[in-house]
């Protein structure tokens, strides 16, 4: 009996130590065997605060979205801000002629915030965005759309 439990005790540290785990392992000897195991999965890349790639693709097409938004805006407007200085130009009356020139004065403001949105989301993404990626140690590739990092 007490042979049994040595046995057993025997078997457990065995199997324990990462050995043969079966009721043979007792009477055979013991091997070296190497399970081979894979190499371990590196960590993927992360930034100092501990975000990716996709939280950087991510604020990148956030910031190019609302670069986009300002830009189709100001055309919409150049568009009108023309057609409206050619219609003053035509225009006798002058009651009309003081109502355009009050459109072509609110045009001008709405195309000037556009152009600094424009101008803000450009910055952004070419100069704050890049520099605060070094800062806190990310890759500047992970700025770029990932259609344009592939090989």
């Amino acid at each position: 009996m007490i042979q049994d439990v040595g046995l057993a005790d025997r078997r457990m540290a065995e199997c324990l130590r990462g050995g043969v785990c079966s009721d043979d392992a007792a009477t055979s000897t013991p091997t070296a065997t190497t399970v081979p195991r894979e190499p371990p999965v590196p960590a993927p890349p992360k930034d100092r605060l501990g975000r990716g790639p996709d939280y950087w693709q991510h604020l990148a097409q956030q910031w190019a979205a609302r670069l986009q938004q300002p830009i189709q805006e100001r055309d919409r407007l150049q568009l009108m801000y023309n057609y409206t200085r050619h219609l003053a130009s035509y225009t006798r009356d002058v009651f009309d002629r003081g109502r355009i020139h009050t459109d072509i004065a609110r045009l001008e403001k709405a195309i000037s915030e556009a152009e600094g949105q424009i101008k803000e989301a450009e910055t952004m993404l070419r100069t704050t965005l890049p520099l605060e990626a070094r800062r806190l140690g990310a890759n500047p590739a992970w700025l770029k759309p990932p259609e344009m990092t592939q090989p």
